[in-house]
């Protein structure tokens, strides 16, 4: 199970319900995209990358917005975005060709986007090296560090990384169900429960809920269903 490479979700506030699709439709695309279209956002300068931003439900708007991004921030998000877009794609090369800009305009977590490329093309410790140097050069490193690194390891490394997740970080909620699931294949049912009420303790998480309740199941425990 593979943690999502956080994105950009939605509208912001100020866009009305039904907006994503308006501008997904053919002509809307036809104003963004064409030659004539872009001259006339070009002149709006800032202006056009912020509409864009908040209306990239395609690769061309993406793409775009690539194109009018001009502040180091501008192109931190534009690059990022397009590479997130081009993961769930399965493009791989161009996700982690976004991922690199993203990285070098200095988007630090888009080094995760470049590890995730890298080990969707099977480049597996290509990817692990990316997150073990990035947890060696920073001294206060955080929980999804770790929790990141222990997707490209396994066995008690693997462990040891979800651990220390945990530890710095006890609301990431995917140590618990790798442990959970590690429990359950050793038998120990109860322990696995007790891992996936830790969840529940601070997020009403539908995944976790249905977790527990197979596990129930394999340990004929129906009670709790």
């Amino acid at each position: 199970m593979l943690v999502s490479v956080p994105s950009r979700g939605g509208l912001s506030p100020g866009f009305p319900q039904g907006a994503a699709e308006l501008y997904a439709q053919p002509h809307v695309i036809k104003i963004f995209c064409s030659v004539e279209g872009r001259e006339r956002l070009a002149s709006l300068g800032h202006a056009s990358f912020a509409l864009r931003y908040e209306i990239q439900p395609t690769v061309m708007i993406l793409e775009r917005l690539v194109e009018c991004a001009v502040e180091s921030w501008e192109k931190q998000l534009a690059y990022h975005q397009l590479g997130v877009v081009m993961l769930e794609r399965k493009e791989y090369k161009d996700a982690q060709r976004a991922f690199n800009t993203a990285v070098e305009a200095g988007h630090l977590y888009s080094l995760v986007g470049v590890a995730r490329s890298k080990f969707k093309r099977d480049h597996r410790y290509s990817a692990y090296k990316i997150i073990n140097s990035l947890i060696s050069d920073h001294k206060a490193a955080t929980g999804w560090m770790h929790q990141e690194r222990s997707l490209y390891c396994s066995g008690k490394e693997k462990l040891l990384d979800l651990d220390t997740a945990t530890e710095l970080d006890p609301t990431l909620t995917f140590p618990y169900k790798f442990r959970a699931v590690a429990l359950v294949e050793e038998n120990q049912f109860n322990a696995a429960i007790s891992e996936l009420n830790k969840v529940l303790g601070f997020k009403a998480s539908p995944d976790c809920l249905e977790m527990r309740a197979w596990v129930s199941i394999g340990k004929e425990d129906y009670e709790v269903l």
